[in-house]
């Protein structure tokens, strides 16, 4: 009797070949790869890009505070000038423009009688003067004026207003119109000079 082989189906799952599984380890270690490094390069850019603009706000705060500095020592500068220059004015208002009226008087008064004189020289003259001006014109106009001149106190004058009437003709030297509008001319520059000083201050303070 001759034997028989005896066929077995083979129903397990064959394993894949050494060979065949290489190349698909080897695309998913490259896969991973490329994802590691475009990961890595974008992170990087915003990391760049992030401290780029911090850079520029400190730099824009340090620049900021800078010229705050300089903006406050610069006010304070002006106004130890200003405050001093108020000073200076104050005493050319009260003092050095009164005195420097009182002591025009005089020879602008002697100036125009000069000048009458020469187109009339005869007749009389009326100096009218505030009471307190009215020695001192005496003794001025009593040596040096070849004219007949009579010195009348008027109490509404101030000491800087001074009336010379000869016949229907009238003169006046007003000093204290000019002493004041000179006067008005230096507080309006030291006013203005004090609004530009503070105009800044209030804006950096906001």
């Amino acid at each position: 009797m001759t034997p028989q082989t005896l066929t077995l189906e083979e129903f397990g799952t064959s394993l894949p070949s050494e060979t065949s599984a290489r190349p698909q380890a080897q695309g998913d270690t490259e896969a991973i790869r490329v994802e590691a490094f475009e990961t890595g390069y974008r992170d990087g850019w915003e990391d760049c890009v992030a401290a780029e603009q911090q850079s520029k706000a400190r730099i824009g705060a340090d620049l900021g505070q800078t010229l705050a500095n300089l903006s406050f020592t610069y006010l304070e500068a002006r106004t130890d000038v200003l405050t001093g220059l108020q000073v200076l004015l104050d005493g050319i208002v009260d003092r050095l423009l009164p005195a420097i009226a009182a002591a025009s008087v005089g020879p602008m008064v002697r100036a125009e009688l000069t000048a009458i004189l020469d187109r009339v020289p005869d007749g009389k003259c009326d100096l009218i003067a505030a009471p307190a001006a009215c020695p001192g014109l005496e003794t001025l106009l009593s040596d040096e004026i070849a004219i007949d001149v009579s010195v009348v106190p008027e109490p509404a004058y101030s000491e800087g207003h001074v009336t010379l009437r000869f016949g229907a003709e009238l003169r006046e030297i007003d000093l204290d119109t000019a002493t004041e509008q000179i006067a008005g001319a230096i507080r309006d520059f030291a006013s203005d000079a004090e609004q530009t000083t503070r105009i800044p201050d209030q804006r950096q303070a906001s």
